[in-house]
């Protein structure tokens, strides 16, 4: 079961080791759906698309009709039904693409960057009634590389999901192997909200260099890049680096240099800077020097 194409790896390794019995999404998972349908067309592999009215009946009628010896969750928009969980002729298990139980919630990884963890990981457990809280089968580190967007260390951890699946899918073929089930330590427990709009906007004022290409990175691409605005002009920064020290003569989200040959450097706190590379407009895409077509120059302090 998927709404991301986070699963996309672990199918196409199951499938291969003749493990996968269907593949099961929801209709209002659009782009993810087109993709997922040539996919499986390509392999061959049943895909099951659930409509959103009638889901909960039609997950029933195709596990009855199945029989699965389980159902790996690799992300899903809704929460299934407590008499499926239960239900003892399968086993629910969710792949949880963070650490448990320290980045609860269904939108770990932003935390994970912006927080600069040295690790992100996956985290394979029994599903239950409360959200990210069933005893663990198996959890792996995956490093956080320096420099790597979310979209970046996604796609890792999407490999490492699909290795334990593969994993969990030999354990399953050992007739009198017991999957592990470690209970997760509650005093390490922390559920990560969402982010809305307002907390992706630089503040340039009480953020480091590092803190801020830390946001940057964790919000490319899923929120095409952390806000800032210079002259009432609202930028999305993609992609920055930390630049040079600068000393203090400059404020914090002032300008230092803007030109084409050059990244756009803007000053931080504490003489330190950051050089931005790659902007989100609403006309699309762009290089950062393309902010000078919008009369943005040095010397100009972020709003």
């Amino acid at each position: 079961m998927c709404s991301s194409r986070i699963a996309l790896p672990g199918i196409a390794a199951l499938h291969q080791s003749k493990s996968l019995a269907a593949v099961v999404c929801l209709t209002r998972q659009i782009e993810f759906e087109g993709e997922l349908l040539h996919f499986t067309r390509q392999a061959q592999i049943p895909l099951k698309i659930l409509e959103k009215h009638k889901w909960k009946l039609q997950l029933e009628e195709i596990l009855l009709t199945i029989k699965p010896d389980a159902v790996l969750v690799k992300t899903f928009s809704y929460k299934i039904p407590d008499k499926l969980i239960e239900d003892q002729r399968w086993k629910f298990i969710n792949f949880h693409y963070a650490l448990l139980p320290q980045f609860r919630g269904a939108f770990p990884l932003y935390e994970v960057l912006k927080r600069q963890e040295p690790y992100g990981g996956v985290s394979v457990h029994y599903l239950t009634d409360e959200l990210d809280k069933g005893p663990l089968i198996m959890q792996q580190y995956v490093q956080v590389h320096e420099g790597e967007t979310y979209g970046a260390h996604e796609r890792r951890l999407a490999e490492e999901g699909a290795r334990l699946a593969l994993q969990l899918s030999e354990m399953f073929s050992q007739n009198d192997f017991v999957l592990p089930a470690i209970p997760q330590d509650e005093t390490l427990a922390n559920t990560i909200a969402k982010p809305d709009t307002a907390d992706l906007i630089i503040n340039w004022q009480q953020m480091t260099a590092k803190q801020i290409v830390a946001m940057v990175l964790a919000t490319n691409p899923w929120a095409k890049g952390a806000i800032a605005s210079w002259n009432q002009t609202p930028v999305q920064i993609l992609f920055a680096r930390m630049g040079q020290a600068i000393g203090g003569h400059y404020q914090a989200g002032q300008i230092v240099e803007l030109t084409e040959s050059k990244s756009m450097l803007v000053a931080c706190l504490n003489g330190e800077s950051i050089l931005i590379d790659v902007i989100y407009l609403h006309e699309g895409y762009l290089p950062a020097f393309k902010l000078i077509d919008y009369h943005l120059k040095a010397g100009f302090v972020a709003d």
